[in-house]
């Protein structure tokens, strides 16, 4: 539409990183000199918070090329901005899941903000949230011809053998379990499509450029464990 964004692609990068590695590693940098007495997380999270409060779908769609960076700067922020949009009645945030294109080439900005949410998800903490956002926003996927869709963003969060989050067995079948409940015409879908396929294979989810979610380096699974998951989707699904 002949738009074009008025500061740098690498500017607007610049700045979002600039607040993650604040909100990582201000704690210790010493010569960091905050405008408020906060400590640097909750500064961040604060900026975080004005910036996406009441966003409408413009806003939304113009910080798609930084929204991975935004939600790790401020997960706790980004996450409740996320909610609230889903909770209105004509949700915001859904403007950026509309396709634009030829009929060869499709773009779209709800990939960016399906990468921000997997990327959260590697911490057991947040991935119970985040699992129903994705579960939230699958049941709203209007469709389209890009392949990025919320449902298969979980399908890989919880792939049996090869998880892309370092939860432990038992913390993915709890989330599983509140998606059901919540969610449950999406959670029958993942469920079906997590069962063991012949052949398989899958496109790793974006992971935090900075923060640190686990000491773990890997994702790999025990084959007693692959045997555990696979038990615990059959037993939902009967």
């Amino acid at each position: 539409y002949g738009k074009e964004a008025k500061y740098s692609k690498t500017l607007r990068e610049g700045i979002a990183q600039t607040l993650v590695l604040i909100a990582v590693f201000g704690d210790y940098v010493k010569e960091l000199d905050l405008p408020y007495s906060y400590p640097p997380q909750t500064w961040v999270d604060c900026v975080i918070r004005e910036l996406l409060d009441n966003a409408d779908w413009k806003l939304w769609h113009s910080l798609s090329d930084v929204l991975p960076l935004i939600a790790e700067a401020s997960p706790s922020s980004f996450l409740d901005a996320v909610e609230d949009s889903l909770s209105q009645e004509l949700s915001p945030i859904m403007g950026i899941f509309s396709e634009t294109g030829d009929t060869l080439i499709s773009h779209s900005a709800h990939p960016s903000l399906l990468w921000a949410l997997e990327g959260l998800a590697w911490d057991p903490k947040l991935l119970g949230r985040v699992t129903i956002i994705l579960g939230k926003l699958a049941m709203l996927d209007p469709g389209g011809k890009l392949a990025n869709r919320p449902i298969d963003s979980l399908r890989t969060i919880f792939l049996l053998w090869l998880p892309h989050t370092f939860a432990t067995l038992e913390q993915r079948l709890k989330a599983l379990d509140v998606l059901i409940e919540r969610e449950p015409e999406i959670g029958w879908k993942l469920l079906i499509s997590l069962m063991p396929r012949n052949h398989d294979f899958c496109i790793p989810t974006n992971k935090p450029r900075w923060r640190q979610f686990s000491e773990k380096t890997d994702n790999k699974i025990t084959i007693k464990e692959y045997a555990e998951s696979i038990s615990g989707i059959v037993d939902r699904i009967l």
